[in-house]
Protein backbone atom coordinates (compact mmCIF):
# COMPACT_ATOMS: atom_id res chain seq x y z
CA UNK A 1 0.00 0.00 0.00
CA UNK A 2 1.22 3.53 -0.71
CA UNK A 3 2.06 5.66 2.29
CA UNK A 4 0.15 8.80 3.31
CA UNK A 5 2.64 11.17 1.63
CA UNK A 6 2.34 9.43 -1.75
CA UNK A 7 -1.47 9.26 -1.44
CA UNK A 8 -1.68 12.97 -0.58
CA UNK A 9 0.55 13.80 -3.54
CA UNK A 10 -1.59 11.70 -5.88
CA UNK A 11 -4.77 13.39 -4.60
CA UNK A 12 -3.27 16.83 -5.21
CA UNK A 13 -2.19 15.82 -8.72
CA UNK A 14 -5.72 14.58 -9.50
CA UNK A 15 -7.40 17.75 -8.26
CA UNK A 16 -5.18 19.94 -10.44
CA UNK A 17 -6.94 18.53 -13.51
CA UNK A 18 -10.39 19.60 -12.36
CA UNK A 19 -12.22 22.74 -13.43
CA UNK A 20 -15.75 23.83 -14.25
CA UNK A 21 -16.97 26.59 -16.53
CA UNK A 22 -20.50 27.88 -17.02
CA UNK A 23 -21.53 30.18 -19.85
CA UNK A 24 -24.47 32.54 -19.71
CA UNK A 25 -27.81 31.56 -21.26
CA UNK A 26 -28.20 34.52 -23.61
CA UNK A 27 -31.73 33.65 -24.71
CA UNK A 28 -32.93 33.40 -21.12
CA UNK A 29 -31.18 36.65 -20.17
CA UNK A 30 -32.68 38.56 -23.11
CA UNK A 31 -36.19 37.23 -22.39
CA UNK A 32 -35.86 38.34 -18.77
CA UNK A 33 -34.62 41.76 -19.89
CA UNK A 34 -37.55 42.18 -22.32
CA UNK A 35 -40.01 41.17 -19.61
CA UNK A 36 -38.55 43.74 -17.19
CA UNK A 37 -38.81 46.55 -19.73
CA UNK A 38 -42.29 45.75 -21.04
CA UNK A 39 -43.96 44.60 -17.82
CA UNK A 40 -42.20 46.73 -15.18
CA UNK A 41 -40.41 49.79 -16.57
CA UNK A 42 -42.96 50.83 -19.19
CA UNK A 43 -46.03 50.56 -16.89
CA UNK A 44 -44.23 52.59 -14.20
CA UNK A 45 -43.46 55.36 -16.72
CA UNK A 46 -47.09 55.40 -17.91
CA UNK A 47 -48.41 55.57 -14.33
CA UNK A 48 -46.03 58.42 -13.47
CA UNK A 49 -47.20 60.34 -16.52
CA UNK A 50 -50.87 59.85 -15.60
CA UNK A 51 -50.28 60.75 -11.94
CA UNK A 52 -48.27 63.84 -12.85
CA UNK A 53 -50.96 65.02 -15.26
CA UNK A 54 -53.83 64.45 -12.82
CA UNK A 55 -52.12 65.83 -9.70
CA UNK A 56 -50.34 68.69 -11.47
CA UNK A 57 -47.04 67.88 -9.79
CA UNK A 58 -44.65 70.76 -9.25
CA UNK A 59 -40.98 71.13 -8.37
CA UNK A 60 -39.78 73.66 -5.77
CA UNK A 61 -36.89 75.63 -7.33
CA UNK A 62 -34.88 77.75 -4.85
CA UNK A 63 -33.70 81.23 -5.80
CA UNK A 64 -32.17 84.17 -3.92
CA UNK A 65 -33.08 87.87 -3.95
CA UNK A 66 -30.45 90.50 -2.99
CA UNK A 67 -28.25 87.71 -1.62
CA UNK A 68 -30.25 87.85 1.61
CA UNK A 69 -33.59 86.16 1.17
CA UNK A 70 -34.21 82.72 -0.30
CA UNK A 71 -37.48 81.83 -1.95
CA UNK A 72 -38.93 78.75 -3.62
CA UNK A 73 -40.86 78.89 -6.86
CA UNK A 74 -43.26 76.06 -7.67
CA UNK A 75 -42.52 75.18 -11.26
CA UNK A 76 -44.88 72.68 -12.92
CA UNK A 77 -43.18 69.60 -14.27
CA UNK A 78 -43.00 69.77 -18.07
CA UNK A 79 -45.36 67.48 -19.91
CA UNK A 80 -42.43 65.81 -21.66
CA UNK A 81 -40.63 64.66 -18.48
CA UNK A 82 -41.80 61.03 -18.91
CA UNK A 83 -39.91 61.06 -22.20
CA UNK A 84 -36.70 61.51 -20.20
CA UNK A 85 -37.54 58.42 -18.15
CA UNK A 86 -38.38 56.54 -21.34
CA UNK A 87 -35.09 57.60 -22.96
CA UNK A 88 -33.14 56.53 -19.86
CA UNK A 89 -34.92 53.18 -19.80
CA UNK A 90 -34.27 52.64 -23.51
CA UNK A 91 -30.60 53.54 -23.09
CA UNK A 92 -30.23 51.13 -20.18
CA UNK A 93 -31.99 48.41 -22.18
CA UNK A 94 -29.70 48.83 -25.21
CA UNK A 95 -26.57 48.91 -23.03
CA UNK A 96 -27.56 45.73 -21.17
CA UNK A 97 -28.59 44.01 -24.41
CA UNK A 98 -25.23 44.85 -25.97
CA UNK A 99 -23.40 43.57 -22.88
CA UNK A 100 -25.29 40.27 -23.03
CA UNK A 101 -24.58 39.79 -26.73
CA UNK A 102 -20.88 40.61 -26.27
CA UNK A 103 -20.50 38.16 -23.38
CA UNK A 104 -17.95 35.64 -24.64
CA UNK A 105 -16.26 34.54 -21.41
CA UNK A 106 -17.72 32.04 -18.95
CA UNK A 107 -19.99 33.69 -16.44
CA UNK A 108 -18.43 31.45 -13.77
CA UNK A 109 -15.14 29.53 -13.85
CA UNK A 110 -14.22 27.18 -10.99
CA UNK A 111 -10.80 25.63 -10.47
CA UNK A 112 -8.73 24.11 -7.69
CA UNK A 113 -7.48 27.62 -6.86
CA UNK A 114 -10.73 29.57 -6.70
CA UNK A 115 -13.55 31.18 -8.66
CA UNK A 116 -13.73 33.79 -11.45
CA UNK A 117 -17.01 35.70 -11.92
CA UNK A 118 -17.70 37.57 -15.17
CA UNK A 119 -21.30 38.79 -15.53
CA UNK A 120 -22.56 41.82 -17.44
CA UNK A 121 -22.10 43.95 -14.29
CA UNK A 122 -19.44 42.12 -12.27
CA UNK A 123 -15.96 41.30 -13.60
CA UNK A 124 -13.92 39.67 -10.85
CA UNK A 125 -10.57 37.95 -11.41
CA UNK A 126 -9.54 34.91 -9.41
CA UNK A 127 -10.87 34.82 -5.83
CA UNK A 128 -9.12 32.11 -3.81
CA UNK A 129 -11.28 29.57 -2.03
CA UNK A 130 -9.91 30.51 1.36
CA UNK A 131 -10.94 34.13 0.77
CA UNK A 132 -14.59 32.99 0.72
CA UNK A 133 -16.61 32.72 3.91
CA UNK A 134 -19.99 31.59 2.62
CA UNK A 135 -21.86 30.73 -0.58
CA UNK A 136 -25.67 30.84 -0.58
CA UNK A 137 -28.64 31.19 -2.90
CA UNK A 138 -31.36 33.69 -2.03
CA UNK A 139 -34.23 35.68 -3.47
CA UNK A 140 -34.32 39.46 -3.60
CA UNK A 141 -36.81 40.31 -6.38
CA UNK A 142 -34.80 37.88 -8.52
CA UNK A 143 -32.96 34.68 -7.56
CA UNK A 144 -29.21 35.02 -6.90
CA UNK A 145 -26.09 33.11 -5.93
CA UNK A 146 -24.47 35.17 -3.19
CA UNK A 147 -20.77 34.95 -2.25
CA UNK A 148 -19.59 36.42 1.06
CA UNK A 149 -15.82 37.10 1.40
CA UNK A 150 -13.92 36.43 4.63
CA UNK A 151 -12.50 39.95 4.58
CA UNK A 152 -14.18 42.28 2.07
CA UNK A 153 -11.79 45.20 2.57
CA UNK A 154 -8.72 43.01 2.10
CA UNK A 155 -10.22 41.57 -1.08
CA UNK A 156 -10.95 45.08 -2.36
CA UNK A 157 -7.30 46.04 -1.84
CA UNK A 158 -5.98 42.95 -3.62
CA UNK A 159 -8.28 43.13 -6.66
CA UNK A 160 -8.33 46.93 -6.99
CA UNK A 161 -11.16 49.45 -7.32
CA UNK A 162 -11.65 48.85 -11.05
CA UNK A 163 -12.63 45.22 -10.45
CA UNK A 164 -14.53 45.69 -7.19
CA UNK A 165 -16.41 49.01 -7.39
CA UNK A 166 -19.79 47.27 -7.65
CA UNK A 167 -18.85 44.84 -4.89
CA UNK A 168 -17.90 47.79 -2.67
CA UNK A 169 -21.28 49.44 -3.36
CA UNK A 170 -23.02 46.20 -2.43
CA UNK A 171 -20.94 45.88 0.74
CA UNK A 172 -21.97 49.37 1.84
CA UNK A 173 -25.65 48.38 1.55
CA UNK A 174 -25.51 44.95 3.25
CA UNK A 175 -26.15 46.34 6.76
CA UNK A 176 -29.19 48.31 5.53
CA UNK A 177 -30.87 45.29 3.95
CA UNK A 178 -30.05 43.05 6.91
CA UNK A 179 -31.74 45.58 9.22
CA UNK A 180 -34.98 44.75 7.39
CA UNK A 181 -34.29 41.00 7.36
CA UNK A 182 -33.37 40.96 3.66
CA UNK A 183 -30.57 38.68 2.51
CA UNK A 184 -27.96 40.45 0.41
CA UNK A 185 -24.35 39.65 -0.55
CA UNK A 186 -21.28 41.54 -1.69
CA UNK A 187 -20.87 39.32 -4.78
CA UNK A 188 -24.02 38.29 -6.65
CA UNK A 189 -24.62 36.08 -9.68
CA UNK A 190 -28.18 36.49 -11.02
CA UNK A 191 -30.05 33.33 -11.97
CA UNK A 192 -31.55 35.07 -15.02
CA UNK A 193 -28.17 34.68 -16.78
CA UNK A 194 -27.65 31.03 -15.80
CA UNK A 195 -28.55 27.90 -17.78
CA UNK A 196 -29.02 26.13 -14.42
CA UNK A 197 -30.75 27.16 -11.21
CA UNK A 198 -29.08 29.31 -8.55
CA UNK A 199 -29.39 26.41 -6.11
CA UNK A 200 -27.52 24.07 -8.47
CA UNK A 201 -24.68 26.56 -9.00
CA UNK A 202 -24.50 27.23 -5.25
CA UNK A 203 -24.11 23.50 -4.63
CA UNK A 204 -21.38 23.29 -7.28
CA UNK A 205 -19.42 26.22 -5.84
CA UNK A 206 -19.75 24.85 -2.30
CA UNK A 207 -18.43 21.51 -3.50
CA UNK A 208 -15.29 23.10 -4.93
CA UNK A 209 -14.89 25.28 -1.85
CA UNK A 210 -15.12 22.30 0.50
CA UNK A 211 -12.79 20.12 -1.56
CA UNK A 212 -10.04 22.55 -2.49
CA UNK A 213 -10.07 25.19 0.22
CA UNK A 214 -7.48 23.23 2.20
CA UNK A 215 -4.94 23.04 -0.65
CA UNK A 216 -3.67 26.60 -0.27
CA UNK A 217 -2.60 28.50 2.78
CA UNK A 218 -4.72 31.65 3.29
CA UNK A 219 -3.02 34.40 1.27
CA UNK A 220 -1.33 37.32 2.98
CA UNK A 221 -3.51 40.24 1.87
CA UNK A 222 -1.39 43.12 3.16
CA UNK A 223 -0.45 45.82 0.68
CA UNK A 224 3.11 44.48 0.43
CA UNK A 225 2.05 40.87 -0.02
CA UNK A 226 2.87 38.80 -3.08
CA UNK A 227 0.59 35.96 -4.14
CA UNK A 228 1.42 33.21 -4.90
CA UNK A 229 4.18 33.34 -2.29
CA UNK A 230 7.76 32.94 -3.46
CA UNK A 231 9.34 29.54 -2.73
CA UNK A 232 11.38 29.41 0.46
CA UNK A 233 14.96 28.13 0.38
CA UNK A 234 15.57 24.75 2.04
CA UNK A 235 18.38 23.96 4.41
Amino acid sequence: MEDDTVAAGRKLEDTQQENYTLFADRGKAIRSLNFSVLCINLPIIVMLYIAGSCLNWKVAIPYTVDHRYSYYADIPLPSWYPLLLLAFSAGSYLFTLQSINKQSKPIVALSTEGIIVDTTATHLPLIFWNEIKEVKSYTFIYRYVGIVPNDSKALFRRLGFRNTWLMQMNASCVWFYRAFGITFSEINIPQVYLPISADELTSKIRGFHDRFGFLLEPPDLTDEAVWPPRPQPHG
